[in-house]
């Protein structure tokens, strides 16, 4: 409801005349939640407080309060705006049988205008991944600021995962989201762990961490789905005093330095046949031998392989 309030000075106004202390008269309202606490008239029986965002209405409520007497008078009000604008407070009361106005105007509160960035998850986790058949989740990235959030940049630490699906830098209008596609693509089989920062102007931080795991498991044999595997065979070094314990084996998409260790053991024979290939996909390979005291040789020559 709104009505329409006189504006009438208090007729035979008393030095003890209610007043509006807290907030003060004229200030910026705290928030969208305010006390308004005032004094009182000894001969007063009953407050009450008219707020508005236009002058003489009530357009964000009245309240009515009959304390007791020579007490402070307090009314928690709820629902205020917070867009700067003028806030109208009109205070009265009954004394003597007379109805008596006071008038005040405030500033309303201003909504902070900071960018925030929030994240739907603060780990990924993508269980058991078959060997070479990548598996794809998605990250929701959205602003829940009142001004845009710019997202930088998205970086990815840890073999087999990467991310995909935004262009960077991308700035985001308050609500608006945007969807970041993570991929684990094991290459090997085992645990494995990794992070994506995510990079903004969020008034939370410059950056947010996404913990990423999971676990590279072998197929069935033939396991990769090719119908090809590569079978790997190299001559023992030469005897040069120093005791072998095994070999490791590496190998990397074809052109690149984004070697990943094969075996998850120590391999002590000179042969390994790698089942996870992929069709018509080009690999480079090389081993370092193992010494029984657990120092690695320098790599062998790269061999490479060209899958069908």
């Amino acid at each position: 409801m709104v009505c329409l309030l006189p504006v009438l000075g208090s007729a035979n106004a008393r030095a003890n005349t209610p007043v509006l202390t807290t907030p003060a008269p004229g200030s910026v309202l705290s928030g969208s939640s305010v006390t308004f606490t005032w004094t009182t008239d000894p001969w007063a029986s009953t407050y009450e407080l008219f707020l508005g965002t236009v002058f003489k209405t009530d357009n964000l409520g009245s309240y009515t309060v009959s304390p007791s007497k020579n007490s402070t008078v307090s009314v928690s009000v709820k629902g205020l705006p917070t867009n700067g604008a003028p806030v109208y407070a009109i205070l009265s009361w009954t004394s003597s049988d007379v109805k008596h106005y006071k008038n005040y105007t405030y500033t309303a509160a201003t909504k902070s205008s900071t960018p925030t960035l929030s994240l739907d998850a603060s780990s990924i986790s993508f269980g058991d991944v078959t060997l070479n058949k990548p598996s794809t989740q998605s990250l929701t990235l959205k602003s829940t600021g009142a001004a845009s959030v710019t997202v930088s940049f998205a970086t990815v630490s840890g073999a087999g995962f990467t991310a995909t699906g935004i262009s960077l830098p991308r700035t985001l209008s308050p609500g608006q989201s945007a969807t970041l596609d993570v991929e684990f693509d094991p290459t090997k089989a085992g645990s494995a762990t990794g992070k994506l920062i995510i990079g903004s102007n969020s008034s939370t931080g410059s950056s947010a961490t996404v913990s990423l795991s999971g676990t590279g498991a072998a197929g069935p044999a033939g396991g990769s789905g090719s119908g090809y595997q590569v079978n790997l065979s190299w001559d023992a070094p030469a005897s040069s005093g120093v005791q072998i314990a095994g070999y490791h084996i590496y190998r990397a998409i074809g052109g690149t330095s984004d070697y990943q260790q094969l075996d998850t053991s120590l391999d002590t024979g000179t042969t390994y046949v790698d089942t996870t290939v992929k069709d018509s996909t080009d690999y480079d390979y090389f081993v370092e031998t193992v010494s029984t005291s657990g120092v690695s040789s320098a790599p062998s020559g790269v061999l490479a392989i060209a899958v069908p």
